[in-house]
């Protein structure tokens, strides 16, 4: 272990009184921008795209994104010694002139990984055997390039870390047990990597074997399932500073490891990791890259950080001066924080979105993937609309289900979207609900009408929740819904409208308007 870190969480907490009631808002885009297969979104659905990793060059400008792809074919129709017994790889688009994307090319596939092309060496040495790598976070310092990834590692039958009880089409995913580790590559120009390897078969940075109570029943281990790198200045010296998902046999965690930079050294890295221990406050050392049981406690952490799976850190500016920022997927929603020291974090926050269906909350599960920000850009993946092909955002996977790809479902067909993020001080509104008493479409059934504007009586655009005797979600346009609300029995009964806070506008709620149903069906009465 090291010296004890000089906590920065006063100076976070301070900062966090600058931004005021500024939030972050996605305000603008939407737009799918790189796609495995941008033709036809049939054949997309056999393939998926995902984990986008922007890279920034020395200006500061946008010029290429690393992302993870994949199609659904038969890998495992030849032997562990093929090169098709392969499955995610990492690949390259370049932002082209006219603002379009270039196809993606493989940068980091098993070609990359000398030990998998050795068929004497993986006969004796099946452990070794990667079936996929995820998770590219590139770092561009002094003219080179550095990667941080992570690999399925014991993975022959490409199970990619799920361990269900029945066998996929390649074999049993419970013996072996695959698990991820993270794993580092160096390049002169941002195409052409080269892999580390410690000895071997071993070119494991960071990880941790699961032991064999974590093999057990019910059990999710899955090990290090994410990466995150930035650098960041210490006392003088220069840290990689990477941030992970950890499956433990019981709950995900948020992790972060450092590791020193070394301009002279052939892989840009010098020393071992270290994690930093939340609960004590200094950094653990990981001797050759192995993370401390420790961490499997329960009640043990490293990053106290949101509940929500650590998906990216990058530094911004959007608040007017130089910090690092967190984003987590939240199904469909993103969720931020920010911290100066990367170990010390502001209390986490939900990202507004005023694009209907786009990380707004009422889009279907799972469909944001992977979020991350440049600067004032963000992009994640997910599978619903490409209005270049005519194929509309409806808050719908545009696959279906896939129900038969299991746990990776949600990947399917998805691609990498680009929207635009500012800070916005969120408009206040106001909300009004009417019943029209005299239109009985049916038995007890009322029509309703709800109307939100913001202060200065624009119409706001979202989703109102009209409540009575259920609650009817409806989409607002130009300001205004409309529903047909049960009322159930005879008596006295209340409808409201609730606009809840979302989009570029603060909540607001309506007042209550009391409806009397007597026994003759015709005759109703609405009051306020």
């Amino acid at each position: 272990m090291t010296g004890k870190f000089v906590s920065g969480a006063a100076l976070a907490i301070a900062m966090t009184s600058i931004a005021g009631a500024d939030e972050l808002a996605i305000t603008s885009g939407g737009r799918r921008i790189i796609d495995r297969d941008p033709t036809t979104a049939v054949s997309n659905c056999y393939g998926w795209t995902y984990g986008p990793s922007p890279l920034i060059d020395d200006a500061g400008d946008l010029v290429a994104m690393y992302t993870v792809s994949d199609a659904a074919t038969n890998h495992c129709k030849v032997g562990i010694e093929s090169e098709q017994r392969f499955g995610d790889s990492i690949q390259l688009n370049r932002l082209t002139e006219d603002g379009t994307w270039s196809a993606g090319i493989n940068v980091i596939d098993r070609s990359n990984l000398p030990w998998m092309n050795d068929p004497s060496f993986l006969a004796e040495h099946p452990e070794t055997f990667v079936g996929h790598v995820a998770s590219p976070s590139v770092v561009r310092i002094d003219g080179r390039y550095y990667m941080v990834f992570v690999g399925s590692v014991d993975d022959r039958n490409l199970c990619a870390g799920e361990h269900p009880m029945s066998a996929n089409i390649c074999g049993s995913c419970r013996d072996p047990w695959s698990y991820f580790v993270a794993m580092w590559a160096a390049s002169d120009d941002g195409e052409h990597w080269r892999v580390r390897e410690r000895v071997p078969g071993d070119a494991i940075l960071i990880g941790r074997a699961p032991a064999p109570n974590d093999r057990a029943i019910g059990s999710n281990y899955k090990g290090i399932t994410h990466v995150a790198m930035v650098t960041h200045e210490e006392k003088g010296r220069t840290y990689f500073y990477i941030g992970a998902q950890y499956w433990s046999p019981s709950n995900i965690k948020s992790l972060m490891f450092r590791i020193r930079y070394d301009g002279e050294s052939e892989w840009g890295i010098i020393g071992e990791p270290e994690m930093w221990s939340w609960n004590r406050k200094y950094w653990l050392l990981c001797p050759s890259g192995i993370v401390p049981d420790l961490i499997n406690q329960y009640n043990e952490h490293s990053l106290l950080i949101s509940y929500d799976p650590l998906s990216s850190i990058s530094t911004t500016t959007r608040r007017g001066f130089h910090e690092y920022i967190a984003l987590a997927s939240r199904s469909n929603r993103i969720s931020y924080q920010f911290s100066t020291n990367l170990v010390d974090w502001t209390p986490n926050q939900t990202m507004r979105s005023a694009l209907p269906y786009f990380a707004d909350g009422y889009s279907y599960d799972a469909s944001v993937i992977d979020p991350v920000m440049a600067d004032d850009r963000l992009f994640f993946a997910s599978a619903d609309g490409d209005e270049a092909f005519g194929i509309a955002r409806d808050g719908r996977h545009d696959c279906g289900s896939n129900s038969d790809y299991g746990a990776t479902a949600p990947y399917v067909g998805t691609g990498i979207y680009e929207s635009h993020v500012e800070l916005i001080s969120p408009r206040a509104t106001r909300t009004r609900v009417t019943v029209d008493h005299t239109s009985i479409v049916s038995g007890d059934v009322i029509r309703c009408s709800a109307e939100v504007t913001d202060e200065r009586g624009s119409p706001v655009e979202g989703v109102v929740l009209i409540r009575g005797d259920g609650v009817m979600q409806v989409r607002l346009i130009d300001g205004h819904a409309e529903a047909i609300m049960p009322m159930r029995g005879l008596g006295t009964h209340y409808v409201d409208a609730w606009f809840e806070d979302q989009g570029m506008w603060q909540a607001s709620k309506s007042d209550f308007v009391t409806i009397t149903i007597v026994p003759n069906n015709r005759r109703r009465a609405a009051r306020r």
